[in-house]
């Protein structure tokens, strides 16, 4: 029995973006919350100002990883001391309502 170490980069974004490897391919997701005032954050995604050429004001969101990570970092915002309340409740509905990949088991 031979065992193979294999170790997985994976470069994420400030604002929480990144590749990962699903079923043969990559997908770009938002895997963490990251900085949520980034040019790639949750808060120039709430606005349509999301920087980048991959990206424009018409944009939809970019899905979360999995639904899990999603509400965690929904639960994160209303916690988060600093915001606006308007802007904490905005910003917590918006990331809910963004799509997210299902997780194959």
């Amino acid at each position: 029995m031979s065992e193979r170490l294999e170790i997985i980069t994976t470069y994420v974004l400030p604002g929480g973006v990144g590749q990962k490897q699903r079923q043969g391919g990559h997908i770009t997701a938002r895997v963490t919350l990251g900085h949520i005032f980034a040019p790639d954050g949750v808060v120039a995604e709430m606005n349509g100002e999301m920087a980048g050429a991959a990206f424009s004001s018409t944009s939809d969101p970019v899905p979360w990883i999995d639904k899990a990570t999603r509400d965690d970092a929904a639960a994160q915002v209303e916690r988060m001391a600093g915001l606006k309340d308007d802007v904490r409740q905005a910003l917590a509905k918006h990331i809910r309502k963004s799509a997210y990949f299902e997780v194959s088991k």
